[in-house]
């Protein structure tokens, strides 16, 4: 297992330049898509089908690909639909105690004096995989678990005091 541990100094530049580029992200996916505009009846039918709980849907439409963004059952979601209708991919924002029950034994097993956080969901259509946030009193760190609960360290990180 590959651990980065940073200093005071660069986790506020890193920080700064994460922030920077999800603003960055956040206004050119704001700029590029076209709200509602558009829509294909078959994607429409297809995310009515799934996601019957939907609230504050945001639809945009680009080149090759559909991108929605909503709330449902607490969770922030982004699902992104090909042009004939079909969903490729979702990403899905909550909090860890949503986590399925195998996976948070797992990281309470290996993880036993950490706070399960944040999750964010990324799923492909075939795979699923969970990026959660573990806090302690002078740490935080972001693993990654497949559907199975194979953990493995993605980034380790001090807090600052």
């Amino acid at each position: 297992m590959n651990l980065i541990f940073f200093h005071k100094k660069e986790i506020t530049m890193k920080t700064r330049l994460l922030i920077a580029l999800g603003v960055a992200g956040f206004l050119s996916l704001s700029c590029l898509g076209n709200p509602v505009k558009g829509i294909n009846i078959n994607v429409l039918r297809s995310f009515h089908t799934i996601f019957t709980n939907a609230t504050n849907v945001e639809w945009f439409t680009f080149p090759s690909y559909y991108y929605v963004s909503f709330k449902e059952d607490n969770c922030g979601v982004r699902a992104y639909y090909n042009k004939s209708g079909g969903l490729m991919s979702t990403i899905r924002y909550y909090e860890g105690e949503f986590l399925p029950l195998n996976i948070i034994y797992k990281l309470k097993a290996i993880y036993p004096h950490k706070i399960i956080g944040h999750v964010t969901e990324v799923s492909n259509g075939s795979d699923v995989v969970y990026f959660v946030r573990m806090d302690d009193f002078k740490t935080w760190q972001i693993v990654k678990s497949d559907e199975d609960g194979d953990i493995t360290t993605v980034r380790k990180f001090d807090k600052e005091f």
